[in-house]
């Protein structure tokens, strides 16, 4: 699975945006992807169209101080906001 690696340059205003472009998680492929796991328990491997949501990160390497540090938490914040919302009303 391809990753992509963010600038911890970016702010906040420039990473909604890029969000609301490209989701990194789709609320009804997760509903799709926790029902098939209730009705197949015992399955030893995925269906075919099981995907993955791309996965968003930051490029750690050229974090230098505190401060980036601190607001990469807050950037991840918002990279995991709708998976949050989503397990915080599903369980997951």
């Amino acid at each position: 699975m391809p990753v992509v690696f963010l600038p911890v340059t970016i702010t906040e205003d420039q990473l909604r945006p890029l969000l609301e472009a490209c989701p990194n998680f789709d609320p009804d492929h997760a509903a799709w992807r926790q029902q098939w796991e209730k009705d197949n328990p015992t399955a030893t491997s995925y269906p075919h169209n099981w995907e993955s949501d791309p996965s968003i990160t930051f490029d750690v390497m050229s974090v230098e101080d505190r401060s980036d540090a601190d607001r990469l938490t807050q950037l991840n914040d918002i990279l995991n906001e709708k998976m949050n919302e989503y397990n915080a009303q599903h369980g997951g």
